[in-house]
């Protein structure tokens, strides 16, 4: 996690990690907007190192005008839903990281607690799949039966996703993805005629609801 006075170019080279590979793998575009209390993914880093803090001078605090009877509350309205993401995401979703989609398609098999492990998604085989957020590859393998080639990625702060019925994957263990990256062609579920791809998110060994993640 970053904190108060740390910068990107400080963390590089605490961590001996260039400053375009550590936003590359974090999907970050402006390296000098990290703030305080975002966490970062340090591409090959076994453990915390010590960052050094950038002197810093005191602000002039600012002095919210009085809101009048008269003047309007600005209110902000929720993004338009994807045509293609039917179930509806919970509220308490807020307090997450913001995943990406790996594909597009119908959710034909919703998350259910205690009874369903993640969700299905209608795609044609031979789709391409994507990482739904920056992290290390921790298994890509064909050894679990009724998956295909599976894959789970293990992102910040213990979340791990986990993509299956792949016709191929395109990673292997050990390796490092960024946001949005290709990771495997999608198949079809053992005896199944319609091509989709099983999506988890897990929190440590707990299964979640994936929609608490998807943005």
């Amino acid at each position: 996690m970053v904190l108060p006075g740390q910068t990107m170019y400080r963390i590089s080279k605490a961590y001996d990690v260039p400053v375009e590979k550590i936003a590359r793998y974090n999907n970050i575009r402006n390296t000098s907007q990290i703030k305080a209390g975002d966490s970062l993914w340090i591409p090959g880093a076994a453990h915390r190192r010590t960052v050094s803090i950038a002197p810093t001078t005191a602000a002039t605090p600012k002095v919210a005008s009085p809101r009048t009877a008269s003047s309007p509350t600005k209110r902000s309205y929720p993004a338009k839903p994807k045509p293609w993401a039917k179930e509806k995401a919970p509220a308490n979703r807020t307090h997450r990281e913001a995943f990406e989609w790996p594909v597009r398609g119908e959710i034909v098999k919703g998350f259910r607690t205690g009874n369903k492990k993640g969700i299905e998604i209608a795609v044609p085989a031979g789709t391409t799949v994507y990482s739904s957020a920056a992290g290390q590859v921790i298994y890509s393998s064909n050894d679990i039966s009724g998956y295909g080639s599976l894959i789970i990625i293990k992102h910040n702060n213990e979340v791990y996703t986990v993509y299956g019925y792949n016709r191929k994957s395109l990673v292997q263990a050990g390796g490092f993805v960024g946001k949005k990256e290709k990771i495997a062609i999608s198949g079809v579920p053992p005896g199944g005629q319609q091509g989709r791809l099983h999506f988890e998110v897990r929190e440590g060994k707990t299964d979640v609801n994936p929609m608490l993640y998807l943005q």
